[in-house]
């Protein structure tokens, strides 16, 4: 895994590269959102996160919700708009500043979250049972520090001249 590849690249950097691929590949697979679905019908990736982001953070803005998924406002209002029209979520106004509009699950939303976080983790149990707790706790560690440094890049990247 050491060494560097032919154009230069660290030849780490160019496998955590392809690893990443194959996860979001796999993320987005239909039979993937199945297991993680149990007997609900499957939600799009986008409309997961924007379930699992409400149930950690709600009720929140509109602007919040696209903050929090790292996309532009009209992506998550097409999330938030799916979630309303399967009756996981509800916009409202909120009570401190009746300008804004929150959004917040629904009880549907919330039990549908609560069942998705159980088969989540069971599947993941599965998925990571070749690895001993000593891996499983450096690969969680590892990840978050990967996800930190990634959002430093983009928000460099993001940062005016």
């Amino acid at each position: 895994m050491t060494g560097a590849t032919s154009v230069g690249l660290p030849q780490v950097a160019v496998e955590i590269g392809r690893a990443w691929r194959e996860l979001r590949r796999v993320g987005s697979r239909p039979a993937l959102r199945r297991l993680v679905a149990g007997d609900d019908e499957p939600l799009e990736v986008g409309e997961q996160d924007t379930l699992d982001l409400l149930a950690e953070h709600g009720p929140v803005t509109m602007a919040a919700v696209a903050t929090l998924l790292r996309v532009d406002i009209s992506t998550a209002s097409r999330a938030v708009d799916r979630l309303e029209a399967k009756g996981l979520a509800e916009r409202s106004r909120s009570a401190s500043n009746r300008r804004f509009v929150e959004v917040a699950l629904t009880e549907a939303g919330t039990a549908r979250r609560q069942r998705s976080v159980v088969l989540r983790a069971a599947l993941l149990a599965r998925v990571l049972s070749s690895f001993d707790e000593d891996e499983q706790r450096q690969l969680a560690e590892l990840l978050g520090r990967l996800v930190v440094a990634i959002d430093a890049e983009v928000a460099a990247a993001d940062a005016p001249d």
